[in-house]
């Protein structure tokens, strides 16, 4: 017997034949009713253009459905989510508290799946405030570090720096910055100008603006040294004399190419304060250097040295 021309007969048949028992299978597997826990999401609706909704104790409640299996295969293959409306055309500036009876949970265009009750939270609280606007500034939300060898070298610039929001007045007022998504600069060796979104962070702020350029400037680091650099005594007392009353040292520095490039060793600056030597005695005071942006202090020769007030 030749299997290869028996398996080859009425082969249309055959497909016809194992699709209409696929289909039986699935319709008698997806028959059974089940209860499943889903979360159902609020919708505020009718509020009038000058309010907003300020907060809530939640936007979404944890519900226990009913319904066939197929239907619910079918509400998740068609994305289909629970819901639940809130009309709030009748409300003005408050606080206000809604029961949510499990008839008002439904999910669209799917009649066999039910509501079996509300499990958490039973009530939606929320507040509704008057709606605000201002200009804020917006931050840059920089992760990493670039390569070994290189660093941000200079101001990091947005374009726009500022935009307008709109929300719930409390919110509105409170808010001092809007950040952006995280940009990351790790193993960056050149300057990064790059779109980025903001976060609005869950908040009920609208901007027309949604997305900003950020601009990362990042060079190669380079060392340098200044030789005999003068120290400055701040913080004086008067009726005290210092000897020695000059001092210099040797400094290096590490930072940006461009900027050590054209630094000056007299805008680095050391200092010593004296500010605690108020009688006659011998001290041993530390040199420091004032911190600077984008520059670091590798070593400073001498460190510290001795002093007599007198």
């Amino acid at each position: 017997m030749n299997f290869n021309n028996m398996f080859k007969r009425n082969i249309a048949m055959k497909i016809v034949s194992f699709s209409m028992a696929l289909l039986i299978w699935f319709y008698a597997t997806t028959e059974q009713k089940v209860e499943i826990r889903m979360k159902a999401v609020c919708e505020f609706q009718n509020l009038g253009e000058s309010l907003s909704v300020y907060k809530t104790n939640s936007d979404t409640m944890d519900v226990l459905f009913k319904g066939k299996s197929r239907d619910f295969l079918i509400m998740n293959l068609l994305r289909r989510r629970p819901t639940f409306k809130i009309n709030l055309s009748s409300l003005d500036k408050g606080v206000y508290k809604f029961t949510i009876d499990k008839e008002s949970v439904r999910v669209e265009h799917s009649k066999n799946i039910y509501a079996v009750s509300v499990l958490f939270p039973k009530n939606i609280e929320l507040e509704i405030d008057s709606v605000g606007k201002r200009e804020i500034v917006v931050y840059p939300v920089i992760t990493g570090r670039p390569s070994n060898g290189f660093t941000i070298s200079g101001e990091v610039k947005v374009l726009p720096q500022k935009i307008s929001v709109t929300g719930p007045k409390k919110m509105i007022d409170s808010l001092n910055m809007m950040k952006t998504e995280e940009i990351s600069i790790d193993n960056c060796k050149k300057e990064i100008v790059k779109k980025t979104k903001l976060n609005f962070e869950g908040r009920p702020v609208l901007s027309e603006i949604k997305e900003v350029t950020v601009k990362i400037p990042i060079e190669t680091v380079i060392t340098k040294e200044f030789k005999d650099v003068p120290v400055i005594f701040v913080n004086k007392k008067s009726g005290i004399s210092i000897e020695p009353d000059s001092v210099s040292v040797d400094i290096r520095i590490s930072g940006p190419e461009k900027m050590l490039e054209e630094l000056l060793a007299g805008e680095i600056s050391p200092i010593i304060d004296i500010s605690n030597i108020y009688k006659k005695g011998i001290y041993t005071v530390q040199i420091t250097i004032p911190k600077q942006k984008y520059i670091e202090v590798l070593s400073i020769n001498p460190q510290s040295i001795k002093l007599k007030a007198k």
